[in-house]
């Protein structure tokens, strides 16, 4: 098992610390993928808890696989490749964030601290004022989709049958992108 640690002057740092947001902090068994990880794959890092999922690209080298999160502080992201990832597969997100899917909601959210929460709630507000009305995030998600990522284009597609099938909430800028499924009620 190889071990990595970055910290904070270290140009995937950050990128690290947004995809392990969307990664479970316990254990999570599933039999067909493997959740409690970051997964890795041809330069591209992505993480999900089945309810959001944070993908983006890195800019150093590292081998293919599922990253075990070690510790995650604001100064030092570890991770643990794991060498036992065979059998276990990442869920297919690639049709996820480049597909067209009829009329779109669009909100183009400014640069927020990750300790700025006054801010985050704003354009929290922002965002859910011009959803439609049975369209809902939860929080915590947008938090952890916005903050300390930069300039973010939000993207909503509402679907014919808006009610019934609900459409994620996508969050994007030139290297990171996140998914966030609305809650139901």
């Amino acid at each position: 098992m190889s071990f990595i640690s970055l910290n904070k002057n270290q140009p995937d740092f950050y990128k690290f610390r947004f995809l392990a947001r969307a990664v479970p902090k316990e254990n999570y068994a599933d039999s067909r993928y493997k959740l409690d990880a970051i997964h890795v794959k041809d330069g591209v890092g992505a993480g999900t808890d089945t309810a959001r999922l944070h993908v983006c690209d890195l800019e150093g080298e590292y081998p293919d696989g599922f990253y075990r999160i070690v510790s995650n502080t604001r100064s030092k992201v570890e991770l643990l490749k794991l060498e036992d990832d065979e059998g276990h597969k990442f869920p297919d997100y690639s049709l996820v964030f480049h597909q067209d899917r009829g009329p779109e909601i669009k909100v183009e959210i400014h640069y927020v601290e990750e300790s700025d929460r006054r801010a985050i709630g704003c354009r929290f507000a922002d965002l859910m004022r011009r959803l439609p009305d049975h369209v809902y995030i939860d929080f915590a998600f947008f938090q952890d989709a916005v903050a300390g990522v930069g300039e973010i284009n939000a993207r909503y597609y509402a679907p014919e049958e808006a009610k019934k099938h609900h459409s994620p909430v996508l969050f994007e800028n030139h290297d990171h992108y996140a998914a966030v499924m609305p809650l139901r009620f």
